[in-house]
């Protein structure tokens, strides 16, 4: 074999060994785009904010090989950085500024450190809480649309007792921006469904200030009601939404003349049939509120809560599954309530005394299923104490 031989297989070789390196390289690209789509399609779909910091942290940690990632959320209000290093632990604060992801924050720059010990910028506080010895960081601003801070991710430590180097900073960039638009999306939805809740809660609010003897009806309709439909095992969703539907289900009261309203003794017939119109305003001014499409059953299913299972109730006189399923179960929350309440007309029953009054009308006034659910939460959370409790709680006390 000659010299020329020699160097031609040689050089052959090496291309071989730059090829296949070449293929290995963007082996890992393609790779990492797939995680990228992956990610994104996980952030994407969840909107309320305590369940999706979690979904960051395990996505983002499977994908980059991180000991540990943490996504801290800037409070600009009150000038600080907070994350769970678990959920449901409590929040570690920073204040802005301070350790790397305050650096990160205040100069809205990405942050390679190989040796956190080494830097001066590093702050142990959060280790020396945590028990946790922190290496290497990679920590990277998140902003919203308008460019402003919302808080800083962070990935601790490769695995394996490697360091972080430019390619995942780089991919962690990437990520970084998936992962600001999904928080600042739920922090929206977060906001909208507040105002939405406190919108319902002053509606409900004003029931109370119409007709003051029964104050604080609407809210315990609303409570029994979720739970007698989460005793029933409905969704999540379909739960908050009779929960909503039992705080409005009175509204149409606020057409009522208070000297009907409030009357002590026994009604007219014409004065009860002024009363028994409230259900239809229910409908009539609610169907005026634009309610998300996944809401829209709302003014149906509050302003049918006197509707009967045997057909005998108001407005339309439905019976049986005619009748929504929330209106269902409002209506037994409301009789409940009602019976155990003092009014102008009658003295309160015992809770005992009105949970076989339920019972008796079980297929008559109401859905047997719902009965037998309202049964079955009465004995797991209806005792005075339990009671007690759970009203406050909602009260915000």
């Amino acid at each position: 074999m000659t010299e020329k031989d020699v160097l031609e297989i040689t050089e052959s070789e090496v291309e071989l060994d730059n090829l296949q390196a070449r293929i290995e390289q963007l082996e890992s690209e393609v790779l990492h785009y797939r995680e990228l789509i992956k990610i994104g399609d996980v952030f994407q779909k969840e909107m309320d904010l305590d369940q999706l910091l979690p979904l960051i942290i395990t996505h983002t940690s499977e994908s980059i090989g991180a000991d540990r990632c943490s996504v801290f959320i800037y409070n600009a209000e009150k000038g600080v950085l907070w994350t769970r290093v678990a959920q449901k632990s409590k929040p570690i604060t920073l204040p802005r500024g301070q350790g790397i992801v305050g650096w990160v924050l205040d100069h809205n720059k990405p942050l390679l450190v190989r040796d956190a010990y080494e830097d001066e910028r590093f702050d142990p506080t959060v280790d020396a809480k945590t028990g946790y010895r922190t290496k290497s960081i990679v920590a990277l601003p998140l902003v919203d649309r308008k460019g402003e801070p919302i808080g800083v991710f962070e990935a601790v430590n490769k695995t394996g007792g490697a360091i972080f180097d430019e390619s995942d900073l780089e991919f962690l960039g990437v990520v970084a921006a998936q992962i600001a638009t999904a928080i600042e999306n739920a922090m929206l939805y977060t906001e909208l469904l507040r105002t939405f809740e406190s919108f319902i809660d002053v509606m409900a609010f004003t029931i109370d200030a119409k007709h003051p003897i029964s104050r604080g009806h609407s809210r315990r309709v609303a409570i029994y009601s979720k739970g007698i439909a989460t005793e029933m095992g409905l969704s999540h969703e379909t739960v908050e939404k009779i929960h909503w539907a039992g705080l409005l289900h009175d509204y149409g009261k606020i057409s009522v003349p208070d000297s009907i309203l409030q009357k002590a003794g026994k009604l007219t017939d014409d004065e009860f049939e002024q009363i028994k119109r409230h259900a239809l305003m229910t409908y009539r001014i609610l169907s005026r509120i634009h309610f998300a499409t996944a809401l829209r059953d709302i003014p149906l299913i509050a302003s049918e809560h006197h509707e009967r299972w045997n057909g005998k109730g108001y407005p339309f006189g439905k019976k049986d599954e005619q009748i929504p399923l929330g209106a269902r179960i409002i209506a037994v929350a409301d009789v409940f309530d009602a019976l155990t309440s003092f009014r102008e007309y009658h003295s309160p029953m015992t809770f005992a005394e009105a949970k076989e009054d339920i019972v008796k009308n079980r297929g008559i006034m109401f859905d047997p299923r719902v009965v037998d659910a309202f049964v079955r939460y009465y004995d797991k959370e209806l005792d005075p104490f339990k009671l007690r409790k759970t009203l406050w709680k909602s009260m915000g006390k």
